[in-house]
């Protein structure tokens, strides 16, 4: 078994990790906990125009994305500079994400039209890299204290973006909300982010077939719908953390 095989079969624990604390907090979340199914459908109809309109920037994220798993995959050789350039494309997401929350935010905020530049997209990659480091720290300390930084950081991305582009006081913000709330972050958006952590994971699983020459045509396929699901399902889970922000914020 090769380094990458072993390092994929070690990752399989965090979407299997995320579906027991999914389940878990059935249990712990307790009654009036919120739940995404409304929040979904609204979604649907709210993002509509937003996808017509940036539908380009999506296909480039999603295209990166697809190239990204194929490599991973192992399915072909890629050359390159295709790594690079999508490499590059992907790292667009998470600019996309917040322009999506503060489109959906717009109607109850309509200030945010116009509040949006540069320095808010380079101080929210700042507090992105924060919080992933925090997040990253915290799987270092046995896994656990990871999740539980994710999920009482869930909400740093809707507040950054509709209470003012502040990072720290952003991830502080998020903490405070979701204060006593654990189980019902995880119930919420535990669904979501399985599947965004299984079609992350599927590439590197599929890297198992890649000695299987008649198959590698397929496992390409295979892995390129993981990468673009990947991004698709990224946003939509941005979506839910606002609708999270906005359930937590009416019980105030």
């Amino acid at each position: 078994m090769s380094n990458n095989q072993l390092t994929t079969l070690i990752g399989a624990a965090f979407p299997i990790l995320s579906l027991a604390i999914w389940g878990l907090a059935y249990k712990f979340a307790g009654k009036g906990a919120p739940s995404i199914g409304d929040d979904l459908r609204e979604l649907a109809t709210e993002s509509l125009h937003f996808l017509k309109t940036q539908w380009f920037f999506l296909a480039v994220c999603t295209g990166g994305s697809a190239v990204s798993a194929c490599q991973h995959s192992g399915s072909f050789e890629i050359p390159p500079t295709y790594v690079i350039v999508s490499s590059f494309f992907f790292a667009i997401v998470p600019i996309l994400k917040l322009f999506y929350v503060s489109y959906l935010a717009i109607p109850r905020n309509p200030a945010l039209v116009a509040s949006i530049g540069v320095m808010t997209m380079v101080f929210y990659m700042i507090g992105e890299y924060i919080q992933n480091m925090l997040i990253l720290l915290g799987f270092v300390l046995l896994i656990f204290p990871g999740l539980y930084v994710m999920a009482r950081t869930s909400l740093f991305l809707p507040i950054y973006a509709v209470e003012g582009h502040r990072p720290l006081q952003a991830l502080e913000r998020s903490w405070a909300i979701t204060n006593g709330k654990f189980w019902q972050v995880c119930l919420y958006l535990g669904p979501v982010v399985f599947v965004v952590l299984m079609a992350h994971w599927l590439p590197f699983a599929a890297s198992f077939m890649q000695p299987n020459i008649a198959a590698r045509p397929f496992v390409a396929v295979f892995s390129a719908v993981c990468g673009m699901s990947f991004i698709l399902l990224d946003i939509m889970l941005a979506g839910l953390m606002y609708k999270l922000y906005l359930r937590f914020n009416e019980k105030v």
